[in-house]
């Protein structure tokens, strides 16, 4: 079985990243873009957002659990093996 990014993370998330020429600045000016577009909607009383701050979540990964769940996503055993 072969791994693809698009059965692990959502097209929104990957569609920025890792990817040469584009950055966190364009991602946000994709979302500024949307939220434009639904302010531009008469119909629209609010809108609500949530930012999250992941810069620190490796630091409380478990290896072994990070490798079981690799594997599971269908990761070579070789490339994930310690």
């Amino acid at each position: 079985m072969r791994f693809t990014i698009d059965k692990v993370i959502s097209p929104s998330q990957y569609i920025h990243a890792y990817r040469p020429n584009l950055s966190t600045t364009d991602a946000l000016l994709k979302y500024i873009e949307g939220l434009t577009e639904q302010l531009d909607d008469p119909g629209k009383i609010f809108i609500q957002s949530a930012f999250l701050d992941f810069s620190k979540a490796f630091d409380c990964l478990q290896p072994a659990l990070v490798i079981e769940k690799m594997i599971s996503f269908g990761f070579n055993t070789k490339i994930v093996s310690i």
